[in-house]
């Protein structure tokens, strides 16, 4: 895929810039994997749209549900905007 392509070039060459930052490449079917089986080991995924999407309702779910997980859109040249990820459904939350 283009896009795929198109970002795993562009963060390896960001990469670059921060020697001492930690990074590892996974296909999203692994680590889809991993954030079932180790969560914790995740500080930052970086990912495309797409893929963003899948990983985050994986992890929304893995806090609880949708209705409590945490989101944010990042506005570099304004105030961020935090909320629920799939908005306030504190209902819809996972049994314990």
């Amino acid at each position: 895929m283009f896009e795929s392509d198109l970002w795993l070039r562009v963060f390896e060459e960001v990469s670059k810039r921060y020697p001492d930052v930690e990074t590892n490449y996974q296909h999203v079917d692994a680590l889809c994997m991993w954030m079932i089986k180790n969560p914790e080991q995740f500080d930052v995924i970086v990912t495309t749209n797409l893929f963003g999407d899948i990983i985050t309702d994986l992890g929304a779910i893995i806090q609880g549900g949708l209705g409590i997980a945490a989101g944010g859109n990042i506005n570099l040249r304004g105030p961020p905007c935090l909320k629920p990820m799939g908005g306030s459904a504190p209902k819809y939350t996972a049994s314990t």
